[in-house]
C-alpha cells in the first residue's frame, strides 16, 4: 500500500517566507606593533594612559587613529594624533620640536 500524505500535512495555503536578512559581521580590528622613540628620552602616553619611557618597542595597539603624548625630562610636551597601521608603525618625537616648558616662579 503506497503512503499518501494526509490532507492536514499538505497545507496549500502556507506561504513560504524567507528568513530576515542578517547584519554583516564586523571584522576584528587588526593589531599592529608600533615602535615609539624620542630624542632625548620621554615618558609616553597612549590614548591618555602612561605606557613608559622611550624607547618602546612592539607596543601592541589596534590599527587606526591614536593620541600620543611625549613628556620630556625638562617638562616640554608634544601631543600628536597619528594613524598607525601596517605601513606606519614608527612614532618619533624630538624635543627640539616641543615648545619651551612653562616658566615657574
Amino acid at each position: 500500500m503506497p503512503l499518501v500524505p494526509s490532507q492536514e500535512l499538505l497545507q496549500p495555503d502556507l506561504e513560504i517566507v524567507p528568513p530576515p536578512p542578517t547584519e554583516p559581521i564586523a571584522a576584528a580590528p587588526s593589531i599592529v606593533r608600533v615602535h615609539i622613540n624620542a630624542t632625548p628620552w620621554a615618558e609616553i602616553e597612549l590614548d591618555g594612559a602612561a605606557i613608559g619611557l622611550t624607547p618602546l618597542g612592539n607596543v601592541e595597539m589596534t590599527a587606526g587613529e591614536h593620541g600620543f603624548r611625549a613628556i620630556f625630562g625638562d617638562g616640554r610636551v608634544i601631543e600628536r594624533t597619528l594613524t598607525v597601521g601596517a605601513e606606519s608603525r614608527r612614532v618619533t618625537f624630538d624635543q627640539a620640536d616641543a615648545a619651551a616648558p612653562p616658566e615657574t616662579d
